[in-house]
C-alpha cells in the first residue's frame, strides 16, 4: 500500500469523525440530560409524597372522640409546606417555586371534589401540588428552563376496630397504638375508629 493511500484513508476517517463527533456529543448530552431529569422527578415526587403523608396525620382527636373524622385545617397546611421544604432539601436540594395544598375534610355523607383530578372523595385528604426547577441541560440551556410538577394526595379513613381486636379503648394509626388516648379521653366514650393512612401518587 501506498503512503498515498495511507493517506487518503486517514484523511477520510478524519473528515467521519468531525462528521459524526456532533452527532455523538448530541446523543450523549441527552442521555445525561434524560437521566438527570428523571432522578430529579423521582426526587421531587418522593418529598411530595412524603409532605402529604406527614400532613395528613394532622388529625382532630377532640371531633374524633365525638366520631368524626376530621383534620385540622392549619395545621395539615403547614405541616405540608414545612416537610415538603425539608423533604426536598434533604432529597437533593431542591427549592420549590411554588406549593398547593388543599386540606379536604370530605365525609361519605358530605363528599367533595378532588382539586386536580376531579374524582370524588369520601374522607378527609390532603391534596399537594409542588412546583420546582429541573436540572440545567448539558449541551442544551438555550432551550429553556425546565419545570417539574410532582402531586400526591393522602387520605385517612375510619376502620373497623373490631375486625383488627380493638375495642374502643385505643386509637390505631400507622400499625401503632396510642394508650394516651385513653387516658387522655377515659371519661368519655371512644368510637370504634382507628386512622389508617393510605397515600397515593398524583
Amino acid at each position: 500500500m501506498s503512503g498515498w493511500t495511507i493517506a487518503r484513508q486517514r484523511g477520510a476517517a478524519a473528515t467521519m469523525l468531525v462528521l459524526w463527533l456532533p452527532v455523538i456529543l448530541a446523543s450523549t448530552a441527552l442521555v445525561v440530560n434524560l437521566g438527570n431529569l428523571l432522578l430529579h422527578r423521582a426526587r421531587l415526587q418522593s418529598g411530595t409524597d412524603l409532605a402529604a403523608l406527614a400532613a395528613v396525620q394532622s388529625v382532630d382527636w377532640d371531633a374524633l372522640v365525638e366520631g368524626e373524622v376530621r383534620l385540622l385545617e392549619d395545621i395539615a397546611d403547614a405541616k405540608a409546606r414545612e416537610y415538603t421544604a425539608l423533604n426536598l432539601e434533604a432529597l437533593g436540594d431542591i427549592e420549590a417555586d411554588a406549593i398547593d395544598v388543599w386540606v379536604i375534610n370530605a365525609a361519605p355523607d358530605a363528599p367533595a371534589s378532588h382539586p386536580i383530578t376531579g374524582t370524588a372523595l369520601e374522607h378527609p385528604t390532603v391534596v399537594l401540588r409542588v412546583e420546582a426547577p429541573g436540572p440545567t441541560p448539558l449541551l442544551l440551556g438555550s432551550f429553556g428552563e425546565i419545570v417539574l410538577v410532582a402531586e400526591a394526595d393522602a387520605s385517612i379513613r375510619p376502620r373497623d376496630c373490631a375486625a383488627r381486636g380493638v375495642h374502643g379503648e385505643r386509637m390505631w394509626a400507622r400499625g401503632r397504638s396510642f394508650p394516651a388516648f385513653r387516658e387522655k379521653y377515659q371519661r368519655a366514650p371512644v368510637p370504634p375508629i382507628a386512622g389508617s393512612v393510605r397515600i397515593t401518587n398524583g
